[in-house]
């Protein structure tokens, strides 16, 4: 989720309150009430001038992305584009609209939420060749990294001046169309929207690791990745242009050079979709693994030091799949496989 528009103030929750419950039905249901067309679409229409609570954005089996206001509680509006299951969300640190999609179906997808607008896709010749598990935006948006079972880490540039940043301005210009030709006055109509499909990213390597790699993160111009062969990387890619090429053939090679710097060695944890994270300030790191137990490290320390804090509880002996530090980074929750959340000081 993402709070988007200004500060929303909560107040406590009531004892009757019932929780947010999305189904596979849920479109079928909505369906099923027939709602005026016209109030159908004003759902999205009411995304142009949205100031309100946070929202959020879920996504899972059947590839599509459903938004939901948290507050009204209430599926607001739904994404469809993927082929296939949807393994990453995220939404961009300097645009609260735009939120890129990873999926199975090997490719990632830009959205603008405030349109409804599939932005830009990206996949294909240089894409990758197997799902797509993991995507991290750089801290300053122009770039974000991705990485899945291919092995291989991509880098791909929304810079200023590129087809896809073109394609983000036009895209926060568009008008939701409404089906029904009669509800919309012909002054309003326009051209429908064209996705850019973008098939070469600025980086791809597959020297970092040898397995599938199902989380990753920037650490300011450094790269954090795990891979499912107990290990967690610290790495730089070479993204100058003094890499770019051609091979011998004449063809366009990538950069795909890359300084491994430090390496945090993992037990415990060769199944894949165990995520790490940093704290706000990227200082420190921790993880969890499938014996319930979650480790801490300094990032910035001496590469030969262990982890310098180390969680665990007789109660809690199941896979931790995530974690989570509070904003002042004196808390840290886990969640794990069988259903319990786990909150330390």
């Amino acid at each position: 989720g993402r709070s988007l528009g200004r500060p929303f103030r909560y107040g406590p929750m009531e004892a009757e309150s019932e929780p947010i419950v999305l189904r596979e039905d849920d479109d079928n249901k909505r369906n099923a009430n027939k709602r005026p067309r016209r109030e159908l679409f004003q759902d999205m229409i009411d995304m142009q001038s949205f100031d309100g609570p946070q929202l959020l954005c879920v996504g899972g089996s059947r590839g599509v992305i459903k938004v939901v206001d948290t507050v009204r509680k209430m599926l607001i509006l739904t994404l469809s584009g993927h082929g296939d299951e949807i393994y990453d969300l995220n939404f961009c640190p300097t645009d609260e609209w735009l939120l890129l999609s990873a999926s199975k179906d090997e490719s990632l997808r830009l959205w603008n939420v405030k349109t409804a607008t599939n932005v830009a896709i990206f996949a294909g010749h240089e894409g990758h060749r197997d799902s797509i598990l993991s995507l991290a935006w750089h801290p300053l948006g122009d770039k974000f990294a991705s990485a899945g079972m291919d092995t291989t880490v991509k880098i791909w540039s929304i810079e200023e001046g590129t087809e896809v940043s073109n394609a983000i301005a036009s895209s926060a210009k568009v008008k939701p169309r409404i089906k029904d030709a009669s509800l919309e006055k012909a002054s309003d109509r326009a051209a429908p929207f064209r996705t850019v499909y973008e098939q070469m990213p600025v980086f791809s390597s597959n020297k970092i690791h040898t397995d599938y790699i199902d989380c990753i993160q920037f650490v300011g111009d450094l790269v954090l990745s795990k891979s499912i062969s107990n290990a967690i990387v610290l790495w730089k890619p070479l993204l100058s242009k003094a890499n770019r090429g051609a091979n011998k053939a004449g063809h366009h090679r990538l950069p795909n050079e890359v300084i491994a710097l430090r390496e945090f060695t993992l037990t415990k944890c060769d199944v894949w979709f165990v995520r790490f994270q940093t704290d706000i300030n990227c200082q420190m790191l921790a993880i969890g693994n499938t014996n319930g137990e979650v480790k801490l490290w300094e990032i910035g320390s001496n590469p030969t030091k262990k982890h310098f804090a180390y969680l665990s509880h007789t109660h809690c002996v199941s896979t931790v799949r995530m974690v989570s530090f509070s904003p002042d980074a004196k808390c840290l929750v886990a969640s794990c496989d069988d259903a319990t959340i786990w909150k330390w000081d």
